[in-house]
C-alpha cells in the first residue's frame, strides 16, 4: 500500500454574486491539464430547484506522476447554493449567467511509493519508513509538498481571477 503524506487543506474561497459556473469548472479543468495533471470528475450532484434556487456540488480531482516514486493529487470541491439563472449584459451582449453563493475548497496530498515497491515484506515496509523518516524527509517537506502547495495556490489565484475577486494577487507570486 502506497504512503500518503499529509492532506493539505490549502484554502477555501467563498463568493456570492453573479458568475459563470460551467466556465468556472472549465477554468479549473484547463489549469490542471496545462500543469500536466490527469483530470477527472469524481462527483457531480444537482438538486432540483426550489423557491430559494438550485444546489450543485462538483468534485474535480487531478493526479500527476512526478517521478517513479512520487505522485501529486489535488481535489477541488465546489458547492453552489441558491442558484438562479439571470440575464446580464456583458460587453454589449446579453448572456445567461448564474447568481448564487459558492464555496470552493482546495486540498491535495503527495503520494509516495505508488508502485508499492516496498510492500513485499514487513522488513521492506520498515526500510520504506526509515527511508521516508531519515533519508528523504527534508526533500518530501521542502520540495514535493511545497511544490504542490504553491501550485494549488496558483490554481486558487486563477479561480479568483475568473471570479474577479479583490484578493486575486498572492504574496507568494514568484515561488514555484
Amino acid at each position: 500500500m502506497s504512503v500518503r503524506r499529509n492532506l493539505m487543506n490549502i484554502q477555501m474561497i467563498k463568493y456570492r454574486g453573479i458568475f459563470d459556473y460551467p466556465e468556472l469548472l472549465r477554468v479549473i479543468y484547463t489549469w490542471g491539464t496545462r500543469q500536466g495533471f490527469e483530470m477527472h470528475e469524481k462527483k457531480s450532484k444537482h438538486k432540483v430547484p426550489d423557491a430559494r434556487g438550485a444546489e450543485q456540488e462538483q468534485t474535480l480531482l487531478g493526479w500527476r506522476k512526478i517521478d517513479a516514486y512520487v505522485k501529486f493529487w489535488f481535489f477541488v470541491d465546489t458547492r453552489a447554493e441558491f442558484l438562479k439563472d439571470v440575464d446580464v449584459i456583458v460587453e454589449g451582449k446579453k448572456r445567461r449567467l448564474t447568481q448564487g453563493k459558492i464555496r470552493i475548497r482546495f486540498t491535495g496530498y503527495v503520494e509516495l511509493d505508488y508502485n508499492n515497491r516496498f510492500e513485499t515484506s514487513k522488513f521492506m515496509e520498515g526500510v520504506r519508513d526509515f527511508y521516508h523518516k531519515f533519508i528523504i524527509r527534508t526533500k518530501i517537506q521542502n520540495v514535493w509538498e511545497d511544490t504542490l502547495y504553491y501550485r494549488l495556490y496558483k490554481l486558487n489565484k486563477a479561480v479568483k481571477e475568473h471570479l474577479d475577486m479583490e484578493g486575486k494577487h498572492l504574496a507568494s507570486e514568484g515561488r514555484w
